[in-house]
């Protein structure tokens, strides 16, 4: 709501600047200043007294002079008086009034002063010349910096429609001050087009005791501007600390061979697939290459269940012609002797005996709905950890928070901070939304590497490459930008990017021993290998195999294969290539697509249609889920603000 509000002041602003030029534009209206001189003083107790000589060249239909303050919220303005002096030296002193008559003054917001020099009756102003001398006093303008302070103060105002010709300015200290550096007698500028501003550092140390009364407080150093060496340092700071932590991960990683890429060799075979994948179920080996349970491990149940005798199927068309090819299904085992996450969706898909087809369970469900992945997921989740054995210990949940909730809360102060100070807004907006996309992004791919086993070099390079803009960011803002924020505000964005990179880094960290992750590369090598097969008229894959393809979520490479090549071949023309493999084991056919795993339906034809429209699930009439889970700065000085007519 607070970035809201910002922006919402910054576009009406905008707004009725552009109205307000384009009506000045349109009435011919101009204003600029022959010259303009500041006389300051800085008394014992640090209140900045300043007096301020405005020469100002009007022409067009204006109703005076305005003089916005650009006052911090650590200070404060005392206004003196206003008054016009006239070419003969005489002066007229301004009184504040509603500006209903010509010599009041009044203002027109916190900070901003308007002046009325010709009544509503008056002729234009005709390229005509008018000196104003504007006396104030600034509180809390003169800062602590260690033990001493420093003055940083914009003596001209960068907001104005015209040029200041000639401008000058002159300091005095009282002698209760000390400049640290040679203060120059003068300061003279010419040609000021809007925009600039005359603004001059001085480094001061205090000769009495005590603190200044007019000074800022210890508290106001959160609105200390920072210089480019305090931004140089702290973004070195988080530079190495960003460095340290990514510096590791990618030791701890290319020590566990976790950036090694899937070995590109001839080494699988019928007994390495065998020894490595094949000990274990479709369904296992399915849910545990990419961690997920889906409809591809529910399929991959059913064709297992097909191909080891336990279920009969029989493709046959819908009853209309039209329409998905109904899937005919008949238990041939005792449910007693299935396994737990078998016996679970077996008793609710043979929910009438033991014959069911895929008509009567999308019939019988409904009403209520049917969620496949839901029964077996428990199940198949328990088998999956106990293949994998002892896994690393997760880290403390509640550091986690504790650091989101921190960088929460300094985004929320940034964008406080940028409401106090409207002109460094757009750039904490920007930062925040900046550093949230990437954080996002970089947290995105490190979770992807943590889970998967495959192409792990180029996921990590890509959160690396976030990781880097998150940095990379920071050094725009701290070193290139003339962003004008504090050192307080900087700290809060090292604070936020040294959380998102501690906490992209504990992502990538994975969640496995050494061992299983090792496991689950076989995996995926093994299907690595049954994709490039898949490439070929002639696969070194036997039909008995379907349901471990079906699991490695593989259903479109096997379409694929059938409508290149299923047709060229016939049953008695194909046969096993396994140069390296021993005698065919008793049941085992030459790959046609899955066609003699499912007495001749084929995996990749009306079988694998009919099943993966139950195995996706029922939904109720009330439900639209699906049963698969898935997983040069004003702000860098006090002064300034603006000036023009109105």
């Amino acid at each position: 709501m607070q970035t809201r509000q910002v922006w919402t002041a910054f576009l009406l602003t905008l707004i009725g600047w552009l109205s307000h030029a384009v009506s000045v534009s349109a009435q011919g209206q101009s204003l600029t200043w022959d010259s303009m001189t500041v006389k300051a003083e800085l008394n014992a107790d640090g209140q900045l007294f300043v007096t301020e000589t405005q020469v100002m060249r009007l022409d067009g239909p204006w109703n005076g002079g305005e003089r916005s303050f650009r006052v911090e919220p650590h200070q404060s303005l005392t206004f003196i008086s206003l008054s016009e002096i006239a070419p003969d030296g005489t002066r007229r002193f301004y009184l504040p009034g509603p500006l209903s008559k010509v010599g009041e003054y009044a203002f027109a917001a916190a900070n901003t002063l308007r002046w009325r020099a010709r009544a509503a009756t008056d002729p234009p102003f005709n390229n005509e010349t008018r000196t104003f001398e504007l006396r104030y006093a600034l509180t809390g303008v003169v800062l602590p910096s260690g033990s001493d302070y420093v003055l940083n103060h914009d003596f001209a105002f960068r907001d104005r429609p015209g040029v200041i010709q000639r401008f000058s300015a002159t300091l005095q200290l009282d002698p209760a001050w000390q400049a640290l550096d040679p203060l120059p007698a003068h300061i003279a500028a010419s040609g000021l087009a809007p925009g600039e501003g005359v603004v001059q550092r001085v480094n001061l140390h205090y000769l009495r005791s005590g603190r200044p009364l007019a000074a800022a407080s210890g508290a106001a150093m959160l609105q200390l501007p920072a210089s480019h060496t305090a931004s140089a340092a702290v973004f070195g700071g988080l530079l190495l600390l960003a460095a340290g932590l990514f510096t590791g991960f990618w030791r701890r990683e290319r020590t566990s061979g976790h950036l090694e890429p899937l070995p590109q060799d001839t080494g699988v075979d019928r007994d390495w697939l065998a020894t490595h994948v094949f000990c274990y179920p479709a369904e296992v080996v399915g849910a545990a290459w990419d961690r997920r349970i889906g409809t591809p491990e529910v399929a991959a149940l059913l064709a297992r269940l097909t191909t080891e005798r336990k279920l009969k199927s029989e493709v046959v068309p819908s009853a209309r012609g039209r329409g998905q090819p109904i899937l005919e299904l008949t238990l041939l085992r005792d449910r007693k002797e299935l396994g737990d996450y078998e016996r679970m969706l077996i008793d609710r898909m043979f929910f009438d005996g033991n014959t069911t087809d895929t008509s009567r369970i999308r019939s019988h469900y409904a009403s209520t709905g049917f969620d496949p992945v839901g029964c077996i997921r428990p199940g198949l989740e328990t088998e999956v950890a106990g293949l994998f054995g002892r896994q690393r210990p997760t880290k403390r949940r509640w550091l986690t928070v504790l650091t989101l909730a921190a960088a929460g809360a300094a985004s929320l102060v940034l964008l406080a901070t940028g409401e106090a100070r409207p002109e460094t807004a757009p750039w904490l907006f920007a930062s925040v939304i900046t550093l949230g996309i990437c954080w996002i992004s970089a947290g995105f791919h490190a979770s992807r590497y943590r889970d998967t086993v495959v192409e792990t070099r180029e996921r990590a390079i890509k959160t690396a490459f976030f990781a880097a803009l998150l940095v990379g960011w920071l050094a725009y803002i701290y070193l290139v930008a003339d962003a004008g924020l504090t050192l307080f505000q900087l700290g809060l964005l090292a604070l936020i990017t040294l959380t998102a990179c501690w906490h992209v880094t504990s992502l990538l960290h994975p969640r496995e021993l050494v061992a299983s992750y090792q496991l689950r590369r076989r995996i995926a090598r093994a299907r690595a290998y049954f994709i490039t097969e898949l490439e070929s008229p002639t696969p070194r894959i036997d039909d008995a195999w379907s349901a471990y393809l079906i699991a490695f979520d593989l259903g479109p490479d096997m379409d694929q294969w059938f409508r290149a090549f299923g047709s060229e071949h016939s049953e008695s023309s194909l046969h096993p290539r396994w140069e390296n493999s021993s005698e065919e084991t008793s049941g085992s056919q030459a790959w046609r697509g899955g066609a003699g795993a499912f007495g001749g339906a084929g995996a990749s034809g009306g079988w694998a249609v009919a099943v993966n429209a139950i195995a996706a699930g029922i939904a109720a009439p009330s439900s639209s889920s699906s049963s698969e889970s898935s997983s040069t700065s004003s702000s860098s000085s006090s002064g300034g603000g603006g000036g023009g007519g109105w």
